[in-house]
């Protein structure tokens, strides 16, 4: 796996109906907000809402971690992995006079906690007809509870959701292709001349020497063959926070963008990664390049300084 790592100074309740042995744990998931301004559209990668109609699962993938989960999204080979939560749901439900939303409860017999859930979202009524997928992880656990005589529900709200394939955006998220060629590979072919060294085209290679690998400049939007092309990471101060905010490919949810902040430069073990989630900046410092999106993450507060890398793999 090919890592890159820069450095920049500047931090349900479980409802239940008994049933012998057996608990009903509920989960509701909401997209719908109780304003229009915080409604979060589930879209397509060209812009357009999800149609109406097209799948939604709530997924348990069974201890797979989010690379995992990312790399089989990307490969094609997400169908049919893990334990659906529930039964499936379609865009619209719950919500079909607002295009992308949707609020549906998903409930599951269950004698222990649920463990990490995830939202699928499929551009098509079927996955074996998807051209696109959108994976989300879902805050908390399910927990089982057959003690409890009176049924609760875990209300997920989506805009706290975490993307693991897919694309943040404005309002929402959006979904990916899949299954193509490796993004890498198609893109450094037309980066130089026909002729340049093939060792000038792996991933870790520095052909313009200015200090970032050709992986780096394909994820952050720098140009490999110009050493003064250098890709824009910046600290945004406003309204009493500090944020990092950086370019990351909108055409490849495969690349895992993770800031990592430390109090200190002399302890290799002190940096963390910034917990706050991913969100798209509202007015961005200047137009995307094509295939890019401008995204932040707000940084801890306390101490007197702080010392923030983005690692990219």
């Amino acid at each position: 796996m090919t890592t890159g790592i820069l450095r920049l100074l500047a931090t349900f309740s479980a409802g239940i109906f008994t049933a012998g042995c057996l608990s009903a744990a509920n989960l509701v998931v909401s997209g719908i907000g109780e304003q229009s301004s915080d409604r979060t559209v589930l879209a397509g990668s060209g812009g357009s809402p999800l149609a109406e109609g097209c799948l939604v699962e709530v997924i348990d993938f069974q201890g797979l971690t989010d690379s995992e989960i990312a790399a089989l999204a990307a490969s094609g080979e997400l169908e049919g992995v893990g334990t659906r939560f529930g039964d499936a749901a379609s865009m619209g439900d719950g919500q079909t006079d607002v295009p992308g939303t949707l609020e549906f409860l998903a409930s599951t017999p269950q004698e222990s906690a649920s463990g990490a859930l995830h939202l699928v979202a499929w551009n098509a009524s079927v996955a074996a007809d998807a051209t696109e997928v959108l994976v989300l992880r879902l805050p908390g656990e399910v927990p089982a509870d057959d003690l409890s005589g009176l049924p609760g529900y875990h209300a997920v709200d989506l805009k706290e959701a975490t993307v693991v394939y897919g694309s943040p955006t404005a309002t929402g998220f959006s979904t990916a292709s899949f299954g193509g060629a490796n993004g890498f590979a198609s893109w450094i072919g037309g980066q130089f001349p026909v002729d340049q060294p093939p060792s000038d085209l792996e991933a870790e290679a520095d052909p313009d020497r200015d200090g970032w690998s050709n992986f780096l400049e394909y994820a952050l939007g720098s140009a490999p063959a110009a050493p003064g092309s250098l890709a824009r990471i910046e600290i945004d101060l406003r309204e009493g926070s500090a944020f990092v905010r950086y370019l990351r490919r909108s055409d490849d949810p495969g690349l895992s963008y993770e800031p990592e902040c430390a109090g200190t430069l002399i302890d290799p073990e002190a940096w963390s990664p910034v917990t706050a989630a991913e969100q798209a900046v509202a007015a961005p410092p200047a137009p995307a390049p094509t295939g890019y999106q401008w995204c932040e993450r707000q940084l801890p507060h306390g101490g007197t300084r702080l010392f923030v890398r983005l690692k990219v793999e």
